[in-house]
């Protein structure tokens, strides 16, 4: 994937100028990845300057899912406890933000939260922010700030991906089944992945030639 370390460097400086942040994309195009990068960035940036903020404490991703039920106890047992796990954080980061959707009264609680705990929000999202699967506050909120799109993988980009994930698992293929591959319609870079875990999997003692990635390609690429 394109490596957006100009956009990085910037929320990394100061995530609170440009707050709330929307990272979107398709599935499987690097925004976790972005959100990953980003975390290391800022904490290379100013751990030295707090000591307080080790270990990753003071700013960590948080999986939707993991969110989702704790505010869904909280609303049952009629308490805010769920915003105790961003005590210690100055900046708030959600992966896989679309498993919100159509959540209206978990998207509502969450809100409410957002508008007055005075921290830099980051989402990564595969889904569109501004629909009626969206309550009308989250989506005001949300246009308030800016949005960074990771692009689908286009030719050169799945071309240093291909090649990076060969050297990592040791595999070799030939040229020109190499630059076949590289204009094949995968999907995202999850789906690449999933091809070279494939050809570990029937590895062999040459290089793959370009029939071999004919017949095993099949399953990773959109028609």
């Amino acid at each position: 994937m394109p490596n957006y370390d100009k956009e990085i460097e910037l929320l990394a400086m100061n995530p609170h100028e440009f707050s709330p942040v929307v990272i979107s994309g398709n599935s499987g195009n690097g925004k976790s990845t972005f959100l990953h990068k980003f975390c290391e960035r800022r904490r290379e940036l100013y751990e030295p300057s707090f000591s307080k903020w080790k270990n990753g404490e003071y700013m960590k991703i948080i999986k939707s899912e993991e969110l989702i039920e704790s505010i869904a106890k909280s609303i049952s047992a009629d308490n805010k406890s769920w915003r105790d796990k961003f005590i210690d954080d100055d900046v708030i980061v959600i992966d896989a933000f679309e498993l919100f959707a159509a959540k209206l009264q978990t998207q509502k609680e969450l809100f409410s939260y957002f508008i007055v705990c005075n921290k830099a929000i980051v989402i990564a999202t595969s889904c569109e922010i501004r629909t009626p699967r969206f309550c009308s506050g989250l989506s005001s909120f949300f246009s308030s700030g800016i949005h960074i799109h990771i692009e689908d993988p286009d030719k050169d980009s799945k071309l240093d991906f291909f090649a990076h994930q060969l050297a990592v698992n040791n595999l070799f293929v030939d040229e020109d089944a190499l630059l076949w591959l590289t204009e094949q319609n995968f999907a995202s870079f999850a789906a690449i992945k999933g091809f070279i875990k494939t050809l570990r999997f029937f590895k062999t003692d040459s290089a793959y030639t370009l029939e071999d990635c004919k017949k095993l390609v099949k399953s990773y690429i959109t028609i």
